[in-house]
């Protein structure tokens, strides 16, 4: 993934290089959490508050494990 701008609140958009940013958002949204989808470029928007900071961990391992399965059925 690469951010679209550095982030100066807590707002965080980024894309994925290799796989289609929106079939990150759906298999996010099947394990629960939330993800914007946005266009131009393609690219996801998460809103990140401080009652999210003890979900930083699980976010992030969920991330992974949807990568992971999107790119397995490439």
């Amino acid at each position: 993934m690469e951010l679209v701008a550095e982030p100066e609140s807590t707002i965080v958009s980024f894309r994925c290089k290799n796989v289609s940013s929106y079939k990150l958002a759906d298999s996010m949204k099947l394990r629960g959490y939330s993800v914007e989808m946005q266009s131009s470029p393609e690219c996801l928007h998460m809103s990140i508050m401080p009652q999210h900071c003890l979900l930083i961990e699980d976010i992030i391992k969920v991330m992974g494990e949807a990568l992971t399965e999107i790119l397995e059925k490439t």
